[in-house]
């Protein structure tokens, strides 16, 4: 069984963080619309202008998530996730612009073209954004690392080790060199101490 004999109204949308442009296929009339981003304005249209009707709603993959996914499919309006490169595009496009990708993604899920992605669970998402997080930080802190061992390596000789660390080789022994400079030795204690703390 195809689409078209599932849903009666079918709508493409382009999303971005201002607006929603978007084309309606229905009863053989297509027309396109773009309205200010906001999931409630976007569901209120669709049951304003088409009550009773079966209707199925795709958008492409990108930076602004799945809330409009989450909102649709929560209040019984199917929604599909596509990811751009299973879009089809015709090889010798050269004009791109919003209402073009909302027809486009329109035309081939009236066909029957597109395939859902697999939208993870909102906790799957937390806890994705949550492991990205740490391993950002991580980055952050070795960077931090870096800077400080670079520079003890250009100002101070004497090895270098971080507090309660013996193998990081980052705590800055008392040296000759640390007496005739005696704020940036508490400066780089006072850093290793907080990168330690905090990691």
């Amino acid at each position: 069984m195809t689409l078209a004999n599932i849903y009666d109204v079918y709508i493409g949308l382009d999303v971005d963080k201002k607006n929603y442009a978007f084309s309606v296929y229905h009863e053989n009339i297509r027309k396109s619309i773009k309205m200010p981003a906001n999931d409630q304005d976007f569901y209120n249209y669709v049951q304003n202008n088409f009550p009773g009707k079966k209707v199925l709603c795709a958008y492409e993959s990108g930076p602004t998530g799945y809330h409009l996914y989450d909102y649709l499919n929560s209040h019984q309006c199917d929604c599909i996730v596509v990811a751009p490169q299973n879009i089809p595009k015709p090889s010798m496009e050269r004009v791109k612009n919003n209402r073009i990708d909302s027809e486009t993604i329109v035309q081939h899920l009236k066909a029957g073209n597109l395939k859902s992605i697999q939208v993870p669970t909102e906790a799957y998402r937390h806890l994705r954004h949550l492991v990205k997080l740490r391993e950002h930080y991580l980055i952050k802190r070795r960077n931090a690392k870096l800077q400080i061992k670079a520079l003890l390596l250009f100002d101070i000789t004497g090895n270098c080790f971080l507090p309660g660390d013996p193998n990081s080789r980052f705590v800055c022994s008392e040296t000759s060199e640390f007496i005739l400079f005696p704020l940036c030795y508490k400066t780089i204690i006072f850093i290793t101490k907080a990168l330690s703390n905090y990691f």
